[in-house]
């Protein structure tokens, strides 16, 4: 996955001081790396381990973003003690996000970004014969 190097400092920076999960939705305005982002604090916040996307908000900047030519090409969520892998629960959310985009798109990208470490870990999710596939990518940062 590519990134844009301004975009994962705004991620490492706008997390900083926040000790629960939170996420957001990652764009990409020339279909080769991510620069564009939207964060979200999500809608569940009595739970530090979890994060539930306010999809309302994330929808909004979607069709937002498809107005300005940006595609939407994943989302993101912190991940706090280390943990590098996508949980059971990561998992089932991807797969029912991939199962309702429409039938042109065809993979998105999961980043997990790493506290302390301040590592992004890039995973990328499609189905196949209706299961749930994630790869992890190589990050690749540009200017």
């Amino acid at each position: 996955m590519k990134i844009k190097r301004d975009i994962l400092l705004q991620i490492g920076s706008n997390t900083e001081n926040i000790y629960f999960e939170t996420g957001g939705i990652i764009g990409s305005k020339n279909n080769e790396a991510v620069t564009d982002i939207v964060f979200d604090l999500g809608i569940n916040k009595n739970h530090p381990c979890s994060y539930m996307p306010n999809t309302d908000y994330l929808n909004a900047a979607i069709n937002q973003w498809e107005k300005e030519s940006i595609c939407f090409c994943g989302m993101f969520h912190i991940h706090f003690c280390n943990v590098k892998s996508l949980s059971l629960s990561d998992k089932r959310y991807i797969y029912e996000i991939l199962k309702s985009m429409p039938p042109d798109v065809k993979s998105l990208y999961f980043p997990i970004f790493i506290f302390p470490d301040k590592e992004l870990i890039p995973y990328l999710a499609y189905i196949e014969n209706d299961e749930l596939c994630i790869k992890e990518e190589l990050l690749e940062i540009i200017d």
